[in-house]
């Protein structure tokens, strides 16, 4: 069943006419199905709908018959090579935590100061019983060896 056949069973079987721009936006939305999909999502609007099915009636109907499913992603591992690198134990990313205190300037201001307390692989402080002391935050980073040219350039590199 093509779309324009569609929409005319459509005002056909609920007696109503369909308006210029709404047959658009109907024939917009009805493109990306089969016209054997068509022909099953009008069998269930005429099943379910008391009214002129509107575009999301249509949805629902394609939804319930599976027409809707978008395909996974598929997964690709990043493949990356481990280094050498005594820093980042060859993973690349760094967690670095640092603490913030506050310092009273010349003039009486408070001004706060941040100093690195400890640095480790990502994966070693996700495993490690460490936990954050007070005024303490970590950071992620990517480490300077070639085996973080592969982690996202919006994540900073460690200088």
């Amino acid at each position: 069943m093509d779309v324009n056949n569609f929409l005319s069973k459509i005002e056909g079987a609920w007696g109503k006419a369909l308006q210029i721009d709404q047959t658009q936006s109907y024939r917009e939305k009805l493109f990306r199905f089969s016209g054997e999909q068509r022909e099953q999502i009008f069998s269930r609007l005429l099943e379910t709908c008391k009214f002129l099915p509107k575009i999301s009636d249509i949805y629902d109907a394609a939804r319930d018959l599976n027409y809707l499913e978008t395909p996974s992603p598929h997964f690709k591992p990043v493949e990356w090579q481990s280094t050498d690198c005594k820093l980042c134990h060859g993973e690349g990313r760094l967690a670095v935590v640092k603490q913030r205190s506050y310092i009273k300037a010349s003039n009486g201001d408070w001004k706060p100061e941040s100093r690195m307390v400890r640095i480790s692989a990502y994966s070693d402080y996700n495993t490690s019983r460490d936990r954050l002391g007070e005024s303490e935050y970590r950071f992620l980073y990517r480490c300077k060896c070639a085996a973080a040219e592969l982690w996202n350039k919006a994540i900073p590199q460690w200088v």
